[in-house]
């Protein structure tokens, strides 16, 4: 073999080492946010500092290891942090044929997140997105269809990864954990933080009430007619797609 490819095969064995190993790092990164920051206490009696779990929250107790199809596709998820989601979800088919699988990396995903606005700290991924396809995927079993269902769309839109509000994001994950870990919190962002949205053309943030919704696909919002119109040409193919699933489901419903 030349020397220039064996050098060029040493360069790609380096690549694959580093890439593993950051693979491997953001593995134990994700497993350590799932399982959330131990508490302390002082056992009086005993005279001992004592270490407590986090709450799992009534979700998966025991988190999978590092070979497991949930465990690679999560890992997937958080190294791929720019990627398209379904892109990341394509690439593992075992996740994506299986129910239990996705209800497994929705459970991973809803600790992760609840454990991050406990400790304010949350990934800044578009953790809530994955969570409402994962949850809704089974249903159709294709992608399209799952996320221009009406009622898919509403809750991906009002969990827009642009905007983030902390009142949609509590009242998210506090519906879906069966202890009070974020009651609190949540009754408070109700009291202070208004519903926000975000003009699906010019991109304003605006409190959900004075943003206008297309009468059609009632899920694009608007802060004017203005936009409204300038956003048309570009909103008409994403209109007619969730009008088409909106009466497909209306169809098999009857």
């Amino acid at each position: 073999m030349p020397a220039s490819s064996r050098k060029r095969n040493k360069g790609k064995d380096r690549k694959a080492k580093k890439e593993e190993s950051k693979r491997i790092e953001m593995y134990n990164d994700w497993q350590s946010w799932a399982r959330g920051k131990s508490k302390k206490i002082y056992g009086v009696t005993l005279g001992l500092e004592l270490e407590i779990p986090q709450c799992n929250h009534g979700l998966i107790a025991i988190l999978p290891e590092e070979s497991h199809p949930v465990s690679r596709f999560i890992t997937d998820f958080f190294y791929s942090d720019n990627a398209d989601f379904i892109t990341i979800f394509r690439r593992h088919p075992e996740v994506q044929n299986d129910v239990n699988y996705q209800k497994m990396a929705a459970e991973i995903f809803i600790r992760i997140e609840t454990n991050g606005l406990i400790e304010d700290n949350a990934t800044g991924v578009n953790v809530a997105k994955a969570i409402i396809i994962l949850e809704n995927y089974g249903k159709t079993g294709e992608y399209v269809s799952t996320v221009t269902s009406r009622s898919v769309a509403l809750k991906i839109r009002n969990q827009s990864g642009t905007i983030n509000s902390r009142r949609d994001l509590l009242k998210f994950y506090r519906k879906r954990i069966t202890c009070s870990c974020l009651k609190k919190m949540h009754i408070e962002a109700r009291k202070t933080l208004p519903k926000i949205g975000i003009c699906d053309h010019c991109e304003e943030v605006k409190e959900r009430t004075l943003l206008m919704v297309c009468s059609r696909c009632m899920i694009c919002q608007y802060c004017s007619r203005k936009c409204q119109v300038a956003a048309s040409p570009k909103h008409r193919v994403l209109c007619d797609m969730f009008a088409e699933t909106h009466k497909k489901t209306i169809s098999n419903d009857a």
